[in-house]
């Protein structure tokens, strides 16, 4: 079928729809290379044009998806910040008495069953 090229507006849209799944499903390898390929969908947007509604319509998409976005990059900033302060955990010990010992040193003298 000769001449049925999807429109401009059907691929940034085709495209914005697969970011938001890929963002929604946590799918990141979806997301690799889907910059240059947005980036190019909408070059060749601007050099075909559109109307107003479906232009409407791409915004309202990507600025969703950005939203996403900053929901995502906020859940990651999120994680680093709790498994950096989990790698600080420190081990604790307590003496005979229940005096904390700092790092887990050992009492002078071990105790044996005889």
């Amino acid at each position: 079928m000769i001449g049925l090229r999807k429109s401009a507006v059907s691929v940034v849209s085709d495209l914005l729809d697969i970011q938001r799944k890929a963002l929604l499903s946590g799918d990141i390898d979806k997301l690799d290379g889907m910059e240059v390929a947005l980036d190019r969908a909408f070059s060749r947007l601007k050099r075909e044009g559109a109307g107003l509604s479906d232009l409407e319509q791409v915004t309202a998409a990507a600025k969703r998806n950005a939203n996403l976005l900053q929901a995502a990059k906020a859940g990651v900033t999120q994680v680093r910040a709790h498994l950096g302060t989990a790698r600080q955990t420190t081990l604790t010990t307590y003496d005979a008495s229940g005096q904390t010992r700092p790092g887990g040193q050992a009492p002078s003298r071990t105790l044996a069953r005889g």
